[in-house]
């Protein structure tokens, strides 16, 4: 009798916990934030935990009305992560989300700095594949430019 009632108790518990409200672009955009974290707190071993082992990064930068592409490997990026002396802060804000099977994108404005400067600010554009271990980043693309910046209303500029 004390089992059965155990028991009852164990199934309602278990049966009016509520539902978990993350859904795949949560998933998604955590990756992404993460990576900024781990770039915040110079953590390279994390960086590369979220990187798919291919991944690449793009940097699109215009100079002198001429457009460059600067490619860098993962290996590479990861390296710049561990080696920074300051602290390396990026914030995007209205993200879209977008994900086919396997396949997300994400498209934001951010900002960057360096310490407590101004760096430059863009559009990311991250592509991640789902894998066995989660969500891998594994292409981002951005636009590098340091005017005009807008930024969401309130948002500060440090």
């Amino acid at each position: 009798m004390k089992r059965s009632i155990a028991l009852l108790v164990v199934c309602a518990a278990v049966s009016v916990r509520p539902a978990s409200t993350q859904t795949p672009a949560d998933d998604v955009l955590g990756t992404v934030n993460a990576l900024f974290q781990a770039m915040k707190t110079a953590d390279s071993a994390a960086v590369r935990t979220l990187l798919h082992p291919e991944a690449r990064l793009v940097a699109i930068s215009e100079q002198g009305g001429e457009v460059r592409a600067r490619t860098t490997a993962a290996d590479a990026f990861v390296r710049a992560i561990g080696a920074a002396t300051e602290e390396l802060n990026e914030r995007i804000w209205d993200a879209e989300v977008r994900i086919d099977a396997a396949l997300a994108m994400v498209w934001a404005p951010y900002d960057f700095h360096r310490g407590a400067a101004f760096s430059h600010c863009g559009v990311d554009a991250f592509h991640l594949a789902h894998t066995r271990e989660g969500w891998k980043i594994v292409e981002v693309a951005y636009t590098v430019r340091t005017q005009p910046c807008d930024r969401p209303a309130g948002r500060p500029e440090g």
